[in-house]
């Protein structure tokens, strides 16, 4: 087996015929920002005394439920969060809905001062892939912020970055219309609406969310080697354009004293390759050096391969390697002792960082 055998294989992975079908991650791993902006000069008053938000509370889920939705009258999990910031009562909704399998996570995160920020992270299923997320407006008689089933996916693929504005909500279940109004019972109750008249007339927004996709995710199944040993395919760090610190791909429990190579492309997809799954959409191109395995020591599945891939970006090798570019990694082997004399590990999906 040679460096030139090893270009062939790529060729061939080149050549391999058009998907089946796309694929994406079945998880996905996002950080959220959340920068208040409310201020003593961003609406028609100043702000209160200790003004700040709640704990944020919510869920990932499918269109099987909705916490809550304009227009409609509020559940008793958004009644008391938007009165009080207690967030057990929407969070045992959230229960409910995990049980009924319309839910997949129940989300907890910081409260917020303002003007602040305050983050928290959470990993989505692709069977569960709306966010929905609010938090108490404090004080105030009924107002909040949030997001109501924001999806995750578009166009088949987790997104990137999305960012939204964040308005006041009335939860019309109290009727109060300042501040710090003594508690005053809406009944019947009022559907959710925006707050267009008081401290909050006007189009401005409070602040942002901000969600973005931070950890590449591995997808696709690997196949057990002649060795009964099943290729594998991590990182550490951040796929950056930028960044000095490596974002380190690394391949174990590939055959050792055989030659590999790490390739990519730009979309994932699952198509049958010589014993194993090919993931990366073609045409694919390979990263240097080519791993030769080493010649010491017995054949075994001892094999690794670390590759730093910001190095490769910043390198120039590819030019089509640029911030926002999505690039889905596989590492190769041979494996001479298999029905077919390749393997292939599961692979990353990630998106280039500036």
């Amino acid at each position: 087996m040679t460096s030139t055998h090893a270009a062939r294989v790529l060729l061939a992975l080149a050549a391999t015929a058009a998907p089946l079908a796309a694929q994406t991650s079945p998880t996905a791993t996002f950080e959220l920002v959340f920068e208040s902006t409310w201020s003593d000069t961003s609406h028609s008053e100043p702000l209160p005394p200790f003004a700040h938000y709640s704990s944020l509370v919510g869920a990932l889920h499918d269109d099987g439920v909705d916490f809550w939705e304009p227009g409609a009258l509020a559940s008793d999990g958004i009644e008391v969060m938007a009165e009080t910031g207690a967030t057990s009562t929407l969070g045992a909704e959230v229960d409910a809905a995990i049980l009924a399998g319309t839910a997949s996570t129940k989300l907890l995160g910081p409260g917020n001062l303002t003007p602040s920020t305050a983050t928290m992270s959470f990993t989505a299923q692709l069977s569960h892939p709306k966010l929905s997320l609010v938090t108490m407006i404090a004080p105030s008689p009924d107002w909040f912020v949030g997001v109501d089933a924001l999806p995750l996916v578009e166009d088949g693929r987790w997104i990137d970055v999305v960012t939204v504005d964040l308005y006041a909500w009335d939860s019309g279940t109290d009727s109060g219309a300042a501040f710090t109004s003594p508690n005053a019972d809406t009944d019947p109750a009022d559907p959710i609406a925006l707050v267009t008249g008081g401290p909050f007339f006007g189009t401005t927004p409070l602040g942002t969310f901000t969600i973005r996709r931070v950890t590449p995710a591995t997808f696709c199944e690997a196949k057990v080697n002649s060795l009964g040993c099943l290729p594998s395919i991590s990182s550490t760090g951040t796929p950056s354009a930028s960044a000095a610190s490596p974002f380190e791909i690394t391949a174990t429990n590939v055959r050792s004293r055989q030659y590999g190579m790490l390739f990519y492309g730009h979309a994932p997809f699952e198509q049958p390759f010589n014993g194993g799954t090919l993931c990366a959409m073609t045409p694919v191109r390979r990263t240097f050096p080519i791993h030769s395995g080493g010649n010491a020591g017995p054949a075994d599945c001892s094999g690794t391969y670390r590759f730093d891939m910001n190095a490769w970006i910043q390198s120039g090798s590819d030019a089509a390697l640029t911030p926002g570019t999505r690039v889905v990694a596989q590492f190769w082997s041979r494996d001479p002792g298999g029905a077919t004399p390749t393997g292939l590990t599961n692979a990353l999906d990630f998106t280039i960082e500036p």
